[in-house]
């Protein structure tokens, strides 16, 4: 997975290819540099190689590993990157674990262009340096 360094790389890990794509899309068109996952560990592999994103956009549910696991061994290695969790498993439990996490918590179903406000919002104004 490439990435182009002068764009803001925003990465989305979502097990649902259709949503993944949508809103890899509508980001694609503010021209930031998107890469997709289909899992947290997934995620994970690739902090190994790429360093980090500017702004991670993850699922709740997944295989292999959960949004929120994810994250939250993210936390342990000292990423403080902006995190939007995108799940329609918000009960109180996530909510209370996202908050715990610094973690910004959009429900589905959601309107994309609201997504990607979201999103957009949480972007650095300096793109983050890797690791």
């Amino acid at each position: 997975m490439e990435s182009n360094p002068g764009r803001q790389k925003i990465w989305i890990a979502e097990n649902d290819d259709e949503f993944r794509d949508l809103v890899a899309l509508v980001l694609r068109r503010r021209d930031l540099d998107v890469q997709e996952f289909a899992s947290g560990r997934q995620i994970l592999d690739a902090t190994a190689s790429e360093g980090l994103p500017d702004v991670l956009v993850t699922d709740h549910h997944m295989p292999e590993l959960n949004g929120l696991d994810a994250v939250e061994q993210l936390r342990q290695s000292g990423a403080g990157i902006p995190v939007v969790l995108v799940t329609a498993f918000a009960d109180s439990v996530v909510k209370e674990r996202a908050a715990r996490l610094g973690v910004v918590v959009v429900e589905k179903p959601c309107d994309v262009y609201n997504l990607r406000q979201v999103i957009l919002d949480q972007v650095p104004a300096v793109p983050h340096s890797g690791a």
